[in-house]
C-alpha cells in the first residue's frame, strides 16, 4: 500500500448483498446508521463517566450489529468483544476507556465513508 493510500473501514457489499442492491434500502440503512451511531457511542461515553457497566453493555450490544452490516472489519468489532469481556469487573478502567474512545474515532471516518456513499448514490441514481 503507498503512503496515500488510505484503508477503508467500511465495505458494503455484505448491505448490498442484503438489500439485493436496492439503492433506495441501502441509503436508508446508510442514513439509519449515521443517526444511531452517534447516539449510541454518545451512551457510551456517558457510561464511562458515570462508571455504569449495564448501559456501556447496552450500547456495545447495540453497535455490534451494525458494524457487520457497514462492513465494519471484524478487528473493529473485537474491541467492541473486548469491551464485552470486561463484564465483570467493578470499575471501568483506563484501557476499556481508550478501546471505547477508539471506537469512537473508527465510526467517526465510517461515517465520512458512508456520507461519500451516500452521495455517490444519490449521483448515480439521478
Amino acid at each position: 500500500m503507498n503512503a496515500t493510500a488510505k484503508e477503508k473501514y467500511t465495505n458494503l457489499n455484505y448491505l448490498k448483498q442484503l438489500t439485493e442492491g436496492d439503492t433506495i434500502l441501502i441509503e436508508e440503512m446508510i442514513r439509519i446508521y449515521l443517526r444511531q451511531t452517534p447516539l449510541i457511542i454518545d451512551a457510551m461515553k456517558e457510561s464511562l463517566v458515570h462508571n455504569d457497566w449495564q448501559s456501556l453493555q447496552e450500547a456495545i450490544h447495540k453497535i455490534i450489529p451494525s458494524f457487520s452490516i457497514m462492513g465494519i472489519g471484524y478487528d473493529i468489532e473485537s474491541i467492541a468483544r473486548r469491551i464485552q469481556k470486561y463484564e465483570y469487573s467493578l470499575t471501568i478502567s483506563k484501557e476499556i476507556q481508550a478501546q471505547v474512545f477508539e471506537l469512537e474515532t473508527i465510526c467517526e471516518e465510517a461515517f465520512k465513508e458512508l456520507e461519500a456513499e451516500l452521495k455517490n448514490i444519490k449521483e448515480n441514481t439521478l
